[in-house]
């Protein structure tokens, strides 16, 4: 399944009935990104580690499957539409698009900004979000820069602006799964209706979405129950991992290493004994045994058995499923018979008598009998599913922060040093670094860790500056040697490094804003943003003539540079804006 900005992860241990349908083992291509001058970022995640791995987010395919009446596909880095026949109706011209669900569909700007637009391409709702989930029962959650998590119609109308969740997804049967973080930085999850009433509190570790009136909900302990829409047990905790109810009215559960199917009591249905299992469709399930999948009825009794390499489900009442054998991909029918041989290098589910496949490098559109009714020519097109993600809280207020950190930035001065050049000089006269710069100098470059809490969640922990010559050389006599420093060596930049704790992470994008501006006020100039092409969360620029500024934020840290020389700083803009090249590497194939 692509992962699209706001992306939650499925269960590891159930088969990912909601990836894209099997393909063998192969290659896969990273790009590698090199830190530059201003500090290695780590990729930032709105899937966040350290939070959403906290918990396990599904939601069901046949009730949601999407309007598909026009196909999102790229060529290149563009995304569009094409009705069924391969036509564009709506040319390549986003950065991302999703599947028209309530009459819309969210694109991605040029920008990085978030809108919705009809079914003619235009915009409904206009590209200004930073984050935004799809339509989902008339309703989606936004966020604005440096905004909380906002409730708006399909009028772009502001329902309820939900302040207190520092994380929310899409609306399912009427509720909508949200966290907040407590004092121990760990996420807590509970349901919120569309009137922005929470309905049940944050209190559990995991959760996934309501499926036929009931959600799967884990304890502190990790017990896994099921909930009803008044937040009470109706399964109590004492399962490994479970998936959910479907059509059959059984889900299945995890019981140590393997996993059988209950019903809605919490009775076995099916004892423990695959493993791995996904949610029944159409009455039917795969499961895997001995490595093999296969599949199964209600009663636990083989209807396929095992002897595929890897498959997808029943799904969308179409009749088939997509199977691999030998580096292949094929398609099934109920009774496990091969209607498509298997011939393509990757294949979608059918959904409305079509299925997306992958031969070479191109995909293309298959009826069901394996002919092509749109010949491979796609770089990339997306599965007919809906893209249930998640949005999460960028607020942050972060006037404590400034005052406390710039209280020695004037117009005349940066950190007490002098706006016109610094000097070791000057570094060396700081009143923050003392004689502790004296042990941590390299000829050209000082590092000083620093242990500075400005506030509760975001610490100083780095300055560095770089020199343009040397900044001492030593004499020697025969029985020992001196140090002698060039106190008039010039520095060509600083940069402070600051660690982003609890509630301040994930929000640099929002405190380096604040930053941005307030340095701004101080010296003037201009903020503008920097494509980078490595992985950060945000690079923003402030060219203020004699020094200019560089501020970037990642998962959970900031960095600002201060350019004491032009030249540097050109140079620096040019390294953060240049392609990097890709480097293929051998992985291992993803669990199934």
């Amino acid at each position: 399944m692509e992962t699209p900005l706001n992306e939650v992860p499925t269960p590891q241990e159930l088969p990912k009935t909601d990836n894209p349908t099997p393909q063998p083992p192969a290659k896969k291509r990273r790009k590698w990104l090199i830190p530059v001058i201003i500090g290695a970022a780590a990729a930032f995640m709105l899937v966040v580690a350290g939070i959403v791995a906290f918990f396990l987010l599904r939601s069901s395919d046949p009730p949601f499957k999407p309007d598909t009446s026009l196909i999102p596909v790229s060529n290149g880095e563009k995304w569009g539409y094409i009705d069924k026949k391969g036509n564009y109706v709506i040319n390549p011209q986003f950065k991302d698009a999703t599947w028209f669900n309530n009459g819309l569909a969210r694109v991605q700007n040029e920008e990085g900004k978030y809108g919705f637009i009809d079914k003619k391409g235009n915009y409904e709702i206009p590209a200004h979000y930073s984050q935004a989930t799809i339509f989902n029962e008339g309703l989606a959650f936004v966020v604005e820069d440096g905004g909380h998590p906002t409730c708006i119609d399909k009028d772009g109308d502001t329902e309820f602006e939900f302040t207190m969740a520092d994380g929310v997804c899409c609306f399912q049967e009427g509720l909508a799964p949200f966290y907040i973080l407590n004092d121990k930085n760990e996420a807590k999850w509970g349901f919120v209706d569309k009137k922005g009433d929470v309905v049940i509190n944050p209190q559990f570790t995991y959760v996934h979405y309501f499926n036929n009136g009931l959600a799967a909900v884990a304890n502190d302990k990790d017990k896994w129950g099921f909930i009803n829409k008044e937040g009470t047990y109706v399964i109590n905790p004492q399962f490994d991992n479970v998936g959910d109810f479907h059509d059959a009215g059984i889900a299945p559960f995890k019981s140590g290493d393997k996993w059988g199917y209950i019903d809605k009591k919490g009775k076995y249905v099916i004892n423990p004994q695959f493993e791995s299992v996904s949610d029944f469709y159409e009455n039917i399930a795969m499961v895997m045994q001995n490595d093999k999948c296969g599949f199964i009825n209600t009663k636990g009794n083989f209807v396929i058995n095992p002897q595929f390499e890897n498959s997808s489900v029943f799904i969308y009442g179409e009749g088939l499923a997509a199977v691999a054998m030998d580096d292949k991909v094929g398609f099934i029918d109920e009774k496990g018979r091969y209607v498509i041989n298997p011939q393509f290098d990757m294949a979608y589910d059918f959904c409305d008598g079509f299925a997306f496949v992958k031969s070479g490098d191109k995909y293309g559109l298959i009826n069901p009998k394996g002919n092509y009714i749109v010949n491979p020519q796609f770089d990339n097109i997306k599965r007919p599913y809906l893209d249930f993600s998640l949005v999460q809280s960028e607020y942050y207020d972060a006037s404590k922060f400034l005052k406390s950190f710039l209280s020695n930035f004037t117009a005349s001065q940066v950190d007490g040093m002098p706006v016109a050049g610094v000097t070791l000089s000057d570094i060396a006269s700081h009143n923050r670094y003392s004689e502790d710069w004296k042990s941590n100098l390299w000829y050209r470059s000082l590092t000083l860790k620093q242990d500075d809490d400005i506030t509760d969640d975001i610490n100083l922990n780095e300055v560095s500056f770089s020199f343009s010559s040397d900044t001492y050389n030593y004499s020697y006599d025969w029985w020992s040697y001196d140090k002698t420093y060039h106190y008039s060596a010039p520095c060509t930049y600083a940069t402070y490094k600051f660690d982003l704790d609890h509630k301040a992470a994930y929000r640099a994008k929002s405190i380096g804003t604040a930053l941005c501006d307030k340095l701004r006020s101080i010296y003037g100039g201009k903020v503008s943003p920097v494509e980078s092409k490595y992985a950060y969360v945000f690079v923003k620029k402030i060219e203020c003539g004699s020094i200019n500024f560089i501020v970037s934020g990642s998962y959970s840290s900031l960095m600002m540079t201060v350019f004491f020389d032009q030249d540097t700083y050109q140079d620096t803009i040019r390294e953060l804006t240049k392609d990097d090249e890709e480097v293929v590497v051998e992985t291992e194939p993803s669990d199934y």
